[in-house]
């Protein structure tokens, strides 16, 4: 039941982590999304930046191409009007020449003659012009020759200009895009380091719940130690159990052996009473003349020892005996009387030692069994008085001892009976008992078998689970270590190009 109620808390505590999971995912979604809509924005701001750039550069450079085609035609002019004050200082000096040498024999005007003024004054003038023409000659290549200069110098200005505009152009929208892809890079690591802290605290989770399941596993190992430590107890109290059914067998096997010799003995105290009560009827008839004789209690008898002597003669004399005596005497068969007090005897004997054995077995079988309660039964008492002068006391003393002994015997067998019933019957008690703790151990023990086998499954799911994660964490750690790398050189370029862009800007 606890099980089942843990693994249903651990069912509802999973679907709670899915649903933060998954909350998390949504927030995480929403935020890149709106990462993205904000880059893309800023992505079209800087296009429209320099799209308007562009534009700029564009009339400035339209401006710069206008004011060179003004500063070349200012340069120009210059030069075409030296060229003209040549053409008309030289075509004066021509003029002049032609009209002095030709105005004499046509005639001119009146004014003409004062300004020729002889052939000295002609040739000097002619000096002057020529000199003047020279000079303005060398000024005018001077001009175009540095009008040259300074055009191819404007002209490679100009191509030097626009090649770093270009370059700057190029160099700006680099910067853009190299920042765009920083702008990346940094989102992408925020986000590999979001994912990493993630899958760390995923981690931490199922290494916790992997200590939980170990925990649990060492429990239910414990707890299956213990199931074997029950079922081998189970086993020694089983064989217990076959070796107490096997003592009350022998037990049982004893009391019966005992009972067939109590009835044995019934049979010969019962045959002993017919032998008795046959040897009293003869001995009546013997003493019915002898009527003063039977008022003292005494019987003739017949034999060769009277009183334990032994007479000569070949008749064989009288002996007086109690009747109890000589009915045990006839019982004992013919002969002497010597012969058949000395076969009671050995027979009383013999009984004596049959008892004295029984009892030693059974006080072996009362300790053997344990806790048989009892007395000790005491030996038959024997008489003190001579065989051959007292037999009549004998006999009476050994038949009343063996008739108690017996009558003890019954009253202990049957005691010793009862009390095996009784052992027997809580050993079959004891064995239910120990049966019902088998059953119950084993279902038990199949329960805990189940269930260890559900955690371990439930282990080897979150350990793939685990080692699944930690391919994600290092793949994911490799992925931060290369952006990291882009990042890195992406910021050295961006130095580097900065550092270029202001040399460019110095040498300007």
């Amino acid at each position: 039941m606890d099980m089942a109620n843990h693994a249903a808390g651990v069912g509802r505590r999973r679907a709670s982590v899915k649903d933060r999971f998954s909350a998390e995912d949504e927030a995480l979604s929403q935020i890149a999304r709106e990462a993205e809509a904000r880059l893309a924005a800023k992505r079209a701001a800087r296009a429209e930046a320099r799209e308007f750039r562009m534009r700029d550069l564009e009339k400035q450079q339209k401006e710069l191409d206008e004011k060179s085609d003004r500063e070349g035609m200012e340069l120009v002019r210059p030069t075409s009007l030296c060229r003209a004050s040549s053409g008309v200082s030289g075509l004066s000096a021509a003029t002049l020449a032609s009209l002095g040498n030709g105005g004499g024999p046509r005639g001119g005007p009146p004014g003409w003659e004062g300004v020729r003024g002889g052939p000295a004054g002609s040739s000097r003038r002619g000096s002057g012009d020529t000199s003047a023409s020279l000079e303005s000659e060398a000024c005018v290549r001077e001009l175009r020759d540095s009008l040259g200069e300074a055009e191819e110098r404007y002209r490679r200005a100009m191509v030097r200009a626009a090649q770093l505009d270009n370059e700057k152009v190029a160099l700006a929208y680099e910067v853009e895009a190299l920042r765009d892809a920083l702008e990346g890079a940094e989102e992408s690591l925020a986000q590999e380091q979001r994912r990493c802290e993630q899958h760390g605290l995923e981690v931490e989770r199922h290494r916790q719940a992997c200590s939980i399941l170990e925990h649990k596993s060492t429990q239910l190992q414990a707890a299956l130690a213990q199931r074997e430590q029950l079922i081998e107890e189970n086993a020694r109290l089983h064989a217990r159990e076959c070796e107490l059914g096997k003592e009350v067998l022998d037990l049982q096997e004893t009391v019966g052996w005992k009972d067939k010799k109590i009835a044995a003995l019934e049979r010969h105290k019962a045959y002993c009473d017919s032998l008795r009560a046959e040897r009293d009827e003869p001995g009546a008839e013997v003493c019915r003349p002898l009527h003063g004789i039977q008022r003292h209690g005494l019987a003739v008898v017949q034999g060769s020892v009277c009183n334990g002597e032994r007479e000569e003669t070949g008749a064989a004399p009288l002996a007086l005996v109690s009747r109890t005596s000589a009915r045990i005497l006839d019982a004992l068969g013919d002969g002497p009387l010597d012969v058949r007090l000395t076969k009671l005897t050995d027979e009383r004997d013999g009984l004596e030692e049959q008892v004295r054995r029984l009892k030693s077995e059974l006080e072996a079988e009362r300790q053997k069994g344990g806790g048989v309660r009892g007395g000790e039964v005491g030996g038959p008492g024997v008489g003190g008085g001579g065989e051959a002068g007292a037999p009549d006391g004998v006999t009476g003393a050994g038949t009343g001892d063996a008739a108690v002994h017996v009558a003890e015997m019954q009253r202990e067998a049957q005691r010793q009976v009862s009390e095996l019933k009784f052992k027997v019957a809580k050993a079959e008690q004891e064995k239910a008992a120990l049966e019902q703790n088998v059953l119950r151990l084993e279902a038990q023990a199949l329960r805990l078998r189940g269930a260890a086998e559900g955690w371990e499954r439930t282990e080897d799911e979150l350990k793939a689970e685990r080692r699944r994660l930690q391919r994600e964490l290092r793949a994911a750690l490799d992925r931060l270590d290369e952006l990291q790398l882009t990042n890195g050189h992406l910021v050295r370029r961006l130095e580097k190009m900065k550092a270029n862009r202001s040399a460019l800007l110095s040498q300007q």
